[in-house]
């Protein structure tokens, strides 16, 4: 008697298991017909800007830094304020990119400057940015034209592997902010200048 309410227990256990396995097997079926992965992928570069209800939105230029370097140049560090200085690794890069926004409309548009991602297209990098000139949001007035420093920081490990530390200054970068339905992006290459 004792076997057989062990058998049932066990036959009850593996059929609550299939069910569970099933419901879910539904759930990611459903989730993934009304979501599915977006098909339109637009890159914008410097000859082709981007216009997002009036704001044309310009990729000028993309740089990489040694950390040490990047701290020189940028007395405002926003990718990495309150960083611990003694925890900083000698192979940390610092990624900065130039966008020019430009309002086309009669109306001021309010814009969130750190609502980008920085994707690299090999490495697979990728990490939110902010502006060097320190603030989130920015009106820009009619006809006006503004033009930010957004930075990214990329640690060994951390974002990227060992093997593509050395290959930052020569990677392709994105700076997504749109990702669905079509994917939106800033186009960018390195500048040696």
């Amino acid at each position: 008697m004792h076997c057989r309410k062990k058998r049932i227990v066990k036959k009850l256990i593996a059929l609550m298991f299939i069910v569970a396995l099933f419901v879910a097997g539904c759930l990611i079926y459903d989730v993934n017909k009304r979501f599915p992965d977006p098909v339109d992928v637009y890159s914008y570069t410097y000859d082709n800007p981007a216009e997002e209800k009036g704001l044309k939105i310009t990729p000028i230029e993309c740089r990489v830094y040694r950390y040490s370097d990047y701290e020189e140049l940028y007395d405002y560090s926003g990718a990495m304020s309150g960083f611990n200085q003694d925890n900083r690794p000698d192979s940390m890069r610092a990624v900065t990119f130039k966008v020019l926004f430009e309002n086309m409309t009669q109306e001021d548009i309010t814009y969130e400057t750190d609502s980008f991602m920085m994707v690299a297209k090999n490495s697979g990098a990728h990490n939110g940015v902010l502006c060097e000139e320190g603030f989130n949001k920015s009106t820009i007035k009619p006809g006006e034209k503004q033009t930010f420093t957004l930075s990214t920081v990329i640690a060994e490990d951390s974002i990227v592997k060992k093997k593509w530390m050395d290959k930052l200054d020569s990677e392709t970068y994105y700076l997504v902010y749109w990702w669905y339905p079509q994917v939106k992006r800033l186009e960018y290459e390195v500048s040696h200048e």
